[in-house]
C-alpha cells in the first residue's frame, strides 16, 4: 500500500517536473534526454495510460503492458472502453466516461474484463491535461488491487479499531461503582468489540466458580456455577493462572463442556478472582490475536476490580475500628448527625463500658486486654438487630444507636445483652459491662447529643452500683487463678505491684 502511494506521488511530481522543464527549455532543444517526458513515462513502474480528447489510447508504458498482459497492437489508438469492458454494463462505463470528460481529478475502484475475459479489480486514478484551458487529454493510472495486501490492511484497521474501542471501555471502567458493573461491561465489550457470541465471566466464591455475567446468546442453564474440585478447562486455567487457547475442547483431556456443540475455547484467568471464557461452535475459531486482545480487556477489568476493592478497604478503614471491626467514633458521629431527625423518632441509644479493662491490662498485659475487647464486641454484635448501629465509642466504651426504637424496645435489647454477659462469668474471659440507655421521642426537645449524655450518665451510675455490690466477675477470675496457682510469674509480679500501690495510696482505691 505504501509503494502504491509513493508511486502516485511520483507521477504527480513527474507531471509537475515535466511542465517546469518544458517551460524552461521551450526556446531551445537542450532538454537532457534522461529528463524527457517520454523517457520518464516509459520507465515509471506504475501502469499508466495517456488518453486523447476522445479517450483513445495515445500512449502506454511498459508497466501497463506487463501488469495486464496485453498485446500492444490491441491498445494503441483504441478507445479505452474497447481495451477494457467495465463491469456493470453500460451504466458502469457511462459513469467512468462522465468522469473522464468532466475535466476533474478522479479516484475510484473499478471492475473490468480484458479481451481475454480475464477479470481485474483495480484502483483507477485520473489526472486531466489542459492546454489553454481546454481539456486535451488524461493521464490514467490503473493499479491492480493486491488482495492479500488489502486483506492485511483491513485486518490492521480492524485491530486498531478494537484496540481503540477497548481503550474506551477502559475509560468507562474508571467510573464504575460496583463489581457487577465491571463484570457486565467486560462481557459486553467482548461481545460487541471482539465479536464473541458466547462468553461468560465466573468469579470464585468459597469453593465454587459462580457465573457473574454472560453474553446475550448464552441460553439460560448452559452456563452454570461449578465446584473448584471438578476438572474442567475453567478450573485448570484458574488454578494454573495461565491462559488457554483451545482449537477444540472436545479433544481436551480435562475439558468438561456443557454441550457437545462447543468446540473452540479461549479461557483467561482474572488474577486470583476467577476466569473469563469465550467458546464457539466452530473448530479453530480463535486466534492468538484474539487471545492478546482478551488479555488486554481482562487487564482493564482486573485493574477496575482492584480499584474498587482498594476504595472499599479505604472506606472500611475510615469508618471502622481496627481492633474490633466495629464502626469507629468518626462514623458514629456522622450517623448521630444524620439520624437526628423527626423521621427517626423515637430513637434510643445504649452506652456500654467494659469493666475492669485496666485491671486486665495491668496484670495480664494489653494483648490479653485486646482479647477481652474483641470478645465484648462479638457479644454485642450477637445482641443487636440488623438495622442497629454498633460502634466503639472510646477505649473501653461501646455505643449502640437504635433508630425508630422506643424505650421499651431498647430495654429489651439491653436485657438481652445482660443475659448474654452473665453467661460469660464462668468462661475463660468473663465479660462485665456497665450499660446505660436513653431515648429521644417527640417530647424530647433537646438534640440527640443530650440523649447520649443521659445514657452516659446512667451507665456510670450503674457502674457505681456494681462497685458497691462488689460483683465483678474479673476479680473472681483473678482470685480463682491465684488459688489454683495458674498465674504466670510475670502476672504475679504485676498483681503484687498493683496491691502494694493500693496499700501505699489508699485514697486511690
Amino acid at each position: 500500500m505504501n509503494n502504491i502511494l509513493l508511486n502516485i506521488l511520483l507521477v504527480i511530481f513527474l507531471v509537475y517536473l515535466f511542465n517546469k522543464l518544458k517551460t524552461k527549455y521551450s526556446d531551445s532543444l537542450d532538454m537532457p534526454n534522461y529528463l524527457s517526458y517520454e523517457n520518464l513515462f516509459d520507465k515509471l513502474e506504475v501502469p499508466m495510460l495517456l488518453l486523447g480528447k476522445e479517450n483513445e489510447v495515445v500512449r502506454y508504458n511498459d508497466s501497463f503492458i506487463d501488469q495486464f498482459d496485453l498485446d500492444e497492437k490491441e491498445i494503441e489508438g483504441e478507445p479505452f472502453n474497447s481495451v477494457f469492458e467495465i463491469e456493470g454494463s453500460e451504466t458502469g462505463f457511462n459513469h467512468i466516461l462522465e468522469k473522464f470528460n468532466s475535466g476533474e481529478k478522479y479516484k475510484g475502484k473499478i471492475m473490468f474484463f480484458d479481451k481475454k475475459d480475464k477479470r481485474y479489480e483495480c484502483e483507477l486514478k485520473l489526472y486531466p491535461i489542459f492546454e489553454n484551458d481546454e481539456l486535451v487529454g488524461k493521464h490514467i493510472i490503473i493499479n491492480q488491487i493486491d488482495k492479500e495486501e488489502e486483506k492485511i490492511s483491513s485486518a490492521l484497521r480492524e485491530s486498531r479499531r478494537k484496540i481503540r474501542d477497548l481503550h474506551q471501555t477502559a475509560l468507562k471502567m474508571e467510573n464504575v461503582r460496583t463489581k457487577k458493573e465491571v463484570y457486565d461491561l467486560t462481557v459486553k465489550a467482548a461481545e460487541n468489540i471482539l465479536d464473541f457470541d458466547l462468553c461468560t465471566l465466573d468469579i470464585v466464591e468459597g469453593n465454587k466458580m459462580v457465573v457473574k455475567a454472560t453474553s446475550s446468546n448464552i441460553i439460560p442453564g448452559e452456563s452454570i456455577s461449578s465446584p473448584l474440585d471438578v476438572d474442567s478447562i475453567a478450573t485448570q486455567v484458574y488454578k494454573n493462572k495461565q491462559a488457554l487457547l483451545s482449537p477444540d475442547i472436545q479433544k481436551e483431556e480435562f475439558a468438561n463442556p456443557t454441550s457437545s456443540k462447543y468446540h473452540s475455547a479461549l479461557t483467561i484467568p482474572i488474577g486470583e478472582r476467577g476466569i473469563f471464557q469465550a467458546v464457539s461452535t466452530k473448530v479453530n475459531e480463535f486466534t492468538r490475536e484474539d487471545l492478546e486482545l482478551v488479555e488486554l480487556l481482562i487487564a482493564h477489568a482486573l485493574s477496575a476490580l482492584q480499584r474498587l476493592e482498594m476504595d472499599q478497604e479505604i472506606r472500611y478503614l475510615g469508618f471502622h475500628d481496627s481492633l474490633t471491626g466495629l464502626y469507629n467514633r468518626h462514623y458514629l458521629n456522622e450517623e448521630i448527625n444524620r439520624l437526628d431527625t423527626k423521621r427517626q423518632l423515637p430513637i434510643s441509644v445504649i452506652i456500654g463500658d467494659l469493666n475492669g479493662l485496666k485491671l486486665i491490662n495491668d496484670i495480664f498485659g494489653h494483648e490479653e486486654g485486646d482479647k477481652f475487647l474483641k470478645k465484648a464486641a462479638e457479644l454485642l454484635k450477637d445482641c443487636v438487630r440488623e438495622e442497629d448501629i454498633l460502634g466503639r465509642w472510646g477505649g473501653d466504651e461501646f455505643m449502640i444507636i437504635l433508630p425508630k426504637t422506643s424505650c421499651q424496645e431498647a430495654d429489651e435489647i439491653l436485657a438481652r445483652i445482660n443475659r448474654k454477659v452473665q453467661k460469660t462469668y464462668k468462661e475463660k474471659r468473663p465479660i462485665s459491662i456497665s450499660l446505660g440507655r436513653a431515648t429521644k421521642d417527640i417530647n424530647f426537645a433537646d438534640s440527640f447529643n443530650k440523649v447520649i449524655e443521659e445514657a452516659d450518665y446512667k451507665m456510670y451510675k450503674n457502674k457505681a452500683i456494681m462497685h458497691e455490690e462488689d460483683n465483678n466477675p474479673l476479680v473472681e477470675m483473678i482470685k480463682e487463678k491465684m488459688q489454683k496457682k495458674e498465674l504466670k510469674k510475670g502476672e504475679v509480679y504485676r498483681l503484687d505491684s498493683l496491691l502494694n500501690m493500693f496499700k501505699n495510696n489508699p485514697f486511690e482505691r
